[in-house]
Formats: C-alpha cells, sequence, structure tokens
C-alpha cells in the first residue's frame, strides 16, 4: 500500500517511473514472484496512467479516474498476494487489469447514478492527450499529434457504443483482440466485427 500513497496527489509520479515503463509485463511478472512488496511498484508505474487515460476517456473525471485506478491496484496487489508463482506467472497482466477497472467503473457509474448525475466533461486538461515520447519529436509535431489524437477520439465517441470500448482498446490502449475478448468476455470473432 506505500507505493498507491506515493501516487495519490496530483502531478505526483513514482521516480524513475521511465525506466519502469520499460519493463515488459513478463519481466515485472517474474520480479513479482520473488518479492511482492518490493516489485509491485513496477506493475503501478507501469500502468497508472493508462488505465487514468482508459477511464478519462470512458467519461470519468481526472479525479474519479485517479481514485478508481488506486482502488484497482489495491485490490490487484490483493488478489497478487494469493496467486501461486505459477499463476503469477502465466497472468496476462494488461487484459487482468482493464477488466479490474472496467468493473469498478461500472460499479462507480451505478453508484453515481443513484446520488447524482455523471459528469461526462472529458475535454479538460487531461492525460488523454499526453504523448507517449515527446522527447524524439519537435513541439510543432507534438502539438499535432495532440490535436489528431484528441480529434480522433472525438470522432470514436459519436460511435455507437459498442463500437467505441473495441476501438479504443484496440488503436489507443494498443491491446490485441484476444485481450479485448477477454475484457469484455466475447469471442474474439465478434471484437473483429466490432
Amino acid at each position: 500500500y506505500s507505493v498507491l500513497l506515493c501516487i495519490i496527489g496530483p502531478g505526483l509520479r513514482i521516480a524513475g517511473e521511465h525506466l519502469l515503463m520499460e519493463r515488459s509485463d513478463e519481466e515485472i511478472l517474474i520480479l513479482l514472484t520473488t518479492d511482492l512488496d518490493a516489485h509491485y511498484e513496477s506493475l503501478v508505474g507501469k500502468y497508472m496512467d493508462q488505465l487514468c487515460r482508459y477511464l478519462e476517456y470512458k467519461g470519468g473525471s481526472t479525479q474519479d479516474a485517479q481514485d478508481i485506478v488506486i482502488e484497482v491496484f489495491e485490490r490487484a496487489y490483493l488478489r497478487l498476494k494469493g496467486y501461486s508463482v505459477q499463476q503469477l506467472l502465466e497472468l496476462r497482466v494488461r487484459p487482468w487489469l482493464y477488466k479490474i477497472v472496467d468493473n469498478l467503473y461500472i460499479n462507480h457509474v451505478t453508484r453515481r447514478k443513484s446520488i447524482a448525475s455523471i459528469s461526462l466533461d472529458i475535454l479538460e486538461e487531461s492525460s488523454v492527450n499526453t504523448i507517449e515520447d515527446e522527447r524524439s519529436e519537435q513541439p510543432d509535431r507534438i502539438l499535432e499529434s495532440a490535436e489528431s489524437r484528441q480529434e480522433l477520439e472525438l470522432l470514436v465517441k459519436e460511435l455507437p457504443k459498442t463500437y467505441q470500448v473495441v476501438i479504443y482498446l484496440h488503436f489507443f490502449a494498443d491491446l490485441s483482440y484476444q485481450e479485448i475478448a477477454d475484457i469484455l468476455n466475447v469471442k474474439v470473432g465478434s471484437v473483429r466485427t466490432n
């Protein structure tokens, strides 16, 4: 839990995050089998921003996205503690985390609907417009890429919901069709046609 406390505040990031992002899922899982507490930060560092962007895209506020993702990592940590070494090594961590995010988001929306309306204002400055490798691009290209990505996301938002999620997960979150099928509990063929 101490890792989660390091990333709760806005603007706070894990030191050396760029190094953590470069580890593969397999490398992270191997580290987790040796010492979950010592290496859990690697998993959080790699997926925190991705999951927050996904939730913001789905219509959550930045604060709600951060709250939900923190809960995702709390639940994931508790589940991983009960996994055997073999279960950890066989885990497809990225779709597993996205599945937890989807479930908690649905719970959050259901709770909020009964209390108040949900804010769908995602056009504010958010991490959705973050560009992965800003170091290698010139400022004008960064701006063009951010604007293009934002335009594409707005166009995707005009599609029916069933298409939106599949397109976002495939093109913006870079998940495979199989990973998307696992997250949505549908057949791979259904994902491809959507």
